[in-house]
């Protein structure tokens, strides 16, 4: 398995940094060499430093952590699985209030389940910019 499968793509890094993620990430994606994903150079005096705030350093969070940050910031939910049926995967997305969740949407048909998990994230940002 890849590692990089962890991460988000660069198209959904950027997407996220207009929605206002500023966390933390252990890797970047490096405009000036080919968008290659790189470790986060860690040094003390830097602390929690972003690379938000520049154009050829682009934060690249794990897949995890954006799932999280979507609980924490906008109280949505979004799991990928396998279907019941046959060998295909699916996700779901639900909005999250104090008693209950509420199903937004829940697709099916893909292949992977990292397909499924990207469409996920896909679904989960465009719902935020529509809102």
């Amino acid at each position: 398995m890849k590692i990089t499968k962890e991460f988000v793509s660069y198209e959904q890094s950027i997407a996220l940094k207009e929605l206002g993620f500023d966390e933390a990430c252990i890797c970047y994606y490096d405009v000036e060499d080919s968008y290659k994903l790189k470790p986060t150079p860690m040094k003390e005096e830097i602390n929690a430093f972003h690379f938000n705030s520049t154009s050829i350093m682009i934060a690249a969070p794990l897949k995890q952590q954006v799932f999280r940050w979507f609980i924490e910031k906008y109280n949505l939910e979004g799991i990928s699985q396998r279907a019941i049926e046959k060998e295909l995967y699916k996700f779901s997305i639900y909005e999250l209030h104090k008693d209950c969740k509420i199903m937004i949407t829940d697709k099916y048909q893909f292949d992977t389940y990292e397909e499924a998990e990207d469409a996920c994230l896909n679904e989960l940002i465009e719902i935020v910019k529509n809102k």
